[in-house]
């Protein structure tokens, strides 16, 4: 592994003197060297002779020297990045680490896994997903609507060729035709396919004897199928047949799929598989029940390949959703219920970044209070901020018409 020498700059000689035995505790093979400096003085002739560097304490300067050097030296192999923080838990602006403070650790390595990618930066930004596929084909299945189309739309949208995969030829036609309308570069292949179908020489005759004469990348699981209501577990509409349907929908193509594109991922020790499960995975929620099940095991599969597959350079990210507007949902988009769009954005940028995800911000905000609610509202009451066992009923019977209106 390379190894950085590292040059400390403060005004402190003790303070960094214990950052650099800290760090060569930690990392004993790099070279550490420190350099005291106080920055509040504006000497020119001090930075020369001291760091030997001209900095100057204006952020915007500081910005605005970086785009400008990035441009003048664009035709060398040298990399130039400023990194534009938010809020860090640091002693200096006294804040402590929380959901958008991030600690100092966790800003320093993701802003450094941006370098090379990216030449102004908040500290997090989105990887390289060409990088982490190492291939330029993507397959989505279950592209023709909803989720899975919005993944399709927004991979071509970064240069992915696209091999749609559903039930309906003349749906896979409009989405491909929309798909080169918006991103005329791309390649997009469909295969028809209806994942009712359990039938594993289907699967290689139909799907993966197409797949095995490209070079696969990434491989989106979408495709899913719900309830027309949800019911009792012998009640449920369609009887065993829907039973059987909706169970062999949730888990075969995620499972047949994903141990098929993995024999062209491992040689390449290059790839990005991502699986739609879902937040009802969480819970053994009644009336929701084959549903809730079937997510269950989409997430404990690809919790399992991500340590199976964690000497290898092979990326799994499982997506744990809320309730978003698609068809299938029936729901309208609302503050947290986002949108297809907004929501396979966001998630395809935290690939790479994190193995489990709730797909966007609203859901991350929405199911970070749904699982401390039953903590706060006992610290709550504990420190008597309700005034009567009422105001106790009424914050509960809040937090569960949202969990509730979240959920259903």
């Amino acid at each position: 592994m390379e190894h950085f020498g590292i040059v400390l700059v403060s005004r402190t000689q003790s303070r960094l003197d214990d950052v650099k035995q800290e760090i060569l505790r930690k990392s004993p093979n790099v070279e550490v060297r420190t350099i005291k400096f106080d920055f509040t003085n504006a000497n020119l002739e001090d930075y020369k002779e001291v760091i030997v560097k001209q900095l100057n304490g204006l952020d915007k300067y500081v910005t605005w020297l970086t785009q400008i050097l990035t441009k003048e030296f664009s035709d060398t192999g040298i990399t130039f990045q400023v990194v534009n923080a938010a809020m860090v838990a640091t002693k200096m602006n006294g804040a402590d680490e929380a959901m958008f403070i991030p600690s100092p650790e966790t800003f320093a390595k993701q802003a450094l896994n941006s370098v090379g990618h990216v030449s102004e930066t908040n500290g997090s930004t989105p990887k390289d997903l060409k990088q982490l596929a190492g291939a330029n084909w993507a397959v989505v299945t279950g592209s023709t609507d909803g989720i899975g189309k919005a993944y399709a739309l927004n991979l071509a949208n970064r240069g992915f060729n696209i091999v749609l995969v559903s039930r309906t030829q003349s749906r896979l036609d409009d989405v491909k035709k929309e798909i080169l309308r918006k991103s005329p570069n791309v390649e997009i292949r469909t295969i028809k396919f209806d994942f009712t179908n359990a039938n594993l020489e289907d699967y290689k005759e139909v799907i993966v004897q197409q797949l095995n004469g490209l070079d696969v990348g990434m491989l989106v699981n979408n495709v899913g199928m719900y309830f027309e209501y949800p019911d009792r577990f012998d009640k449920i509409s369609g009887g065993t047949k829907y039973i059987r349907d909706l169970t062999v929908v949730n888990i075969l193509p995620v499972t047949i799929l994903t141990a098929e594109i993995l024999k062209q991922m491992v040689p390449r020790n290059k790839g990005v598989v991502i699986n739609i499960s879902s937040s009802s995975s969480y819970h053994t929620m009644r009336y929701v029940n084959i549903y809730s099940a079937t997510k269950k095991y989409v997430t404990w599969l690809t919790q399992i390949l991500i340590k199976e597959f964690s000497d290898t350079g092979i990326t799994f990210q499982v997506v744990n959703a809320a309730m978003v507007a698609t068809k299938m949902s029936r729901a309208d988009e609302a503050l947290f219920i986002p949108s297809p769009e907004t929501f396979a954005k966001q998630a395809l940028n935290s690939v790479g970044h994190v193995s489990e995800t709730n797909g966007c911000l609203a859901h991350e905000i929405q199911l970070y209070v749904e699982k401390y609610q039953h903590r706060l509202l006992m610290d709550y009451h504990r420190n008597n901020y309700f005034h009567n066992s009422f105001d106790y009923f009424v914050v509960i019977m809040l937090f569960d018409m949202q969990y509730l209106s979240a959920t259903w």
